[in-house]
């Protein structure tokens, strides 16, 4: 098990509600409202840059990032004509137009060496000329292979992780697990690390062994069948996102919560926790 110690935390008058980590460097993405995107660095502090929307009110439904941090797509639940495609080298946006059926998609998806990704009727889309469109059967059979599809007959992706190395993963049904998926050669791909749930989880990140999955209420730690409530909110907040973030070999548990007033103080934070063995002090 590790222990937290408090690094730094930010606070940010508007409404957050989704975090992503840029993989490859130390810095966390998070929106900025429903007007863009902010980056911060969780080690230093530092606001790295922001991303204006084209458009201003794009609620975010899903959002990947490549596993070598330079490119992002932001896919909205509302009846848009587009999806966004971030430059995180340039810091720049562009609009995608979405071709007749597509449907906001789930979080599993490929990069390399062509962008592909997952809906949730077993469709996979991929980008051409501009537009996402049905991808043909021979490159959706090369990207959905047997492999995925024994994970998403058991599980549903709630992200992935940053390096592009396994899968934040909940079980269809929803009193079951919660947990990591490493995607590695040889190994059957539905071991993992797993922990039980009363299906009101609401995000995971993962350290080495260690599972960090936070409740609306709390924050637990999970190792070899052991569970350790290690954070608690106020009853007037409550816990939105984690995300692990390494630097220089050490692990940064980032913590998002949000005041539950959204009509007149809506209020995000982001609290970055140094994970340590030993006692917590």
């Amino acid at each position: 098990m590790f222990s937290l110690y408090k690094h730094l935390e930010m606070k940010f008058k508007e409404d957050i509600y989704i975090t992503r980590v840029r993989s490859g460097y130390s810095y966390l993405m998070l929106n900025s409202s429903y007007d863009g995107i902010r980056i911060i660095d969780c080690v230093s502090g530092e606001e790295k840059g922001t991303i204006s929307f084209p458009e201003p009110d794009f609620s975010i439904y899903t959002w990947v990032v490549s596993p070598e941090g330079n490119k992002s797509y932001l896919f909205s639940p509302d009846e848009t004509d587009y999806a966004l495609e971030l430059d995180l080298e340039k810091n720049s946006v562009r609009k995608i137009g979405l071709s007749k059926g597509f449907q906001a998609p789930t979080e599993l998806c490929w990069f390399n060496p062509e962008f592909h990704i997952l809906d949730y009727r077993d469709l996979v889309w991929t980008l051409k000329n501009n537009t996402f469109v049905k991808a043909d059967l021979e490159a959706a059979s090369k990207y959905y292979t047997n492999k995925f599809k024994r994970i998403i007959n058991k599980f549903v992706v709630n992200k992935m992780e940053p390096s592009g190395r396994g899968l934040y993963v909940r079980s269809r049904k929803s009193t079951k697990y919660i947990g990591y998926l490493p995607l590695l050669e040889g190994q059957d791909v539905l071991k993992g690390i797993l922990m039980e749930q009363d299906g009101n989880a609401i995000d995971i990140a993962h350290y080495k062994e260690n599972l960090f999955i936070a409740f609306e209420s709390e924050v637990v730690q999970y190792r070899c069948g052991e569970t350790d409530s290690i954070l608690r909110i106020t009853e007037e907040e409550y816990f939105v996102r984690v995300n692990i973030i390494i630097k220089d070999e050490i692990g940064y548990l980032c913590v998002l919560s949000s005041t539950k007033d959204h009509l007149t103080d809506v209020t995000g934070t982001i609290t970055i926790y140094q994970l340590q063995p030993g006692s917590s002090v």
